[in-house]
């Protein structure tokens, strides 16, 4: 990265024991500023995108193949794009060009859709979010966070061994929901209960 070559391993430069360091051995470029010097601490103005176009197609397209399923519009005038034109004009914008998705099936869009969502929206603060609407996130943040050991060989190339780093718990059906504030428990008189768990 800018020039120079990202030593993980055990005495690096960038070794993962050593602070502000990743602990999974992975870094994320997307958002970064190329060719900005971080050695000299320079810094760039960032601008936080807060929704994007490409989220409000996604967003029509799960929206859309669960009402109609992927290729149908319904009677709705408004309605004028299928979920699969929605989720294909993501993918064939410019500097993408993706190929089309061509799956067939309500329920094989719908994995499409959480797909792409997946990869598209990575890093925007969309996947819990998404997890915990599909009720999925019981399967998927149970699972231990990936990373990779850097090890580095004697002819300076490096090998890469997946390792957990982390455990995570999420246990369903209480973490899908928040707790009600005590006080408003109180002030309903009985006509709200505490979601299960809390």
């Amino acid at each position: 990265w800018n020039g120079r070559i990202i030593d993980q391993s055990l005495g690096g430069t960038d070794d993962m024991s050593k602070a502000n360091t990743s602990i999974t051995g992975y870094y994320i470029k997307k958002f970064l500023s190329p060719n900005i010097d971080l050695i000299n601490n320079a810094t760039r103005q960032h601008q936080w995108v807060a929704y994007r176009y490409a989220e409000v197609l996604l967003n029509y397209a799960e929206a859309m193949n669960e009402v109609y399923g992927p290729d149908a519009t319904g009677t709705d005038p408004i309605l004028t794009m299928t979920a699969r034109e929605a989720l294909n004009m993501v993918r064939n914008r410019a500097g993408v060009a993706m190929p089309a998705v061509t799956v067939v099936g309500k329920d094989n869009f719908r994995t499409a859709v959480k797909h792409e969502r997946r990869i598209e929206l990575a890093f925007e603060n969309h996947r819990y979010w998404d997890l915990l609407r599909w009720k999925s996130a019981e399967v998927i943040l149970n699972q231990p966070i990936k990373g990779v050991k850097v090890t580095k060989n004697p002819n300076g190339t490096f090998n890469y061994t997946v390792t957990d780093v982390a455990s995570r718990i999420f246990t369903a059906p209480r973490m899908y929901f928040l707790p009600f504030p005590r006080a408003d428990i109180v002030r309903s008189n009985g006509t709200i209960t505490q979601n299960l768990g809390y």
